[in-house]
């Protein structure tokens, strides 16, 4: 998280696996629901699709 623009919603940061962290973290609609939202897809497992949605930093 470091390295990401500083413009960066919390709600996109997860694991480098695709899990998401902690559900507590966010109030009113999870992560997932958001990142629903923005067109973000998951596998069977309720993991991010990385092969998809991986952001490379620097």
């Amino acid at each position: 998280m470091r390295q990401a623009p500083k413009d960066v919603p919390a709600h996109r940061v997860v694991k480098k696996n695709g899990e998401l962290p902690n559900a507590a973290i966010f109030q009113g609609a999870t992560q997932r629901e958001r990142l629903e939202r923005e067109g973000v897809q998951f596998s069977g497992d309720g993991s991010v699709r990385m092969d998809k949605h991986s952001w490379i930093g620097i």
